[in-house]
């Protein structure tokens, strides 16, 4: 099985709980080969202009949707990171199944994840990670 995690990456806390996102989910599935875009590196990107970085990265994270069985999304909340907010949709467009990890159960989250296959409240804490599938009907949407 292929997994792609979907995530906020702007602060190294967001980073590391994708790190313990991927090590929760090798735990579970150990055959499972994971893609996580903050691991991606483009050869030669310090050399490329910043339009020619940015479309090498869209095409890099675009093919390894396109391989993915399944993708996770980590979310914090209704307005937590459009670019996830897109893999997902694209997944979904794609057939691809999408689990949402909702962060947290006081946030409202995005009506457009409302069709994801399951979701997921868990704990972030590192090191203390645990997951728990919640009913979609349990969080709020917007």
């Amino acid at each position: 099985m292929n997994i792609y995690i979907a995530s906020p990456l702007f602060d190294n806390w967001t980073k590391m709980i994708v790190k313990e996102t991927e090590k929760v989910l090798k735990a579970k599935m150990p055959d499972a080969e994971i893609f996580c875009p903050q691991d991606l590196e483009i050869p030669h990107a310090w050399e490329m202009d910043n339009f020619t970085w940015a479309r090498a990265v869209h095409e890099a994270d675009h093919k390894a949707i396109d391989e993915a069985d399944l993708v996770v999304c980590i979310s914090y909340g209704y307005q937590s990171d459009g670019g996830a907010a897109w893999e997902v949709g694209y997944a979904q467009a794609r057939g691809k199944k999408c689990w949402l990890f909702v962060a947290d159960m006081e946030e409202p989250y995005s009506l457009m994840f409302i069709n994801v296959d399951k979701v997921f409240r868990y704990d972030g804490a590192v090191g203390n990670f645990e997951l728990e599938e919640i009913s979609k009907k349990s969080i709020e949407w917007k």
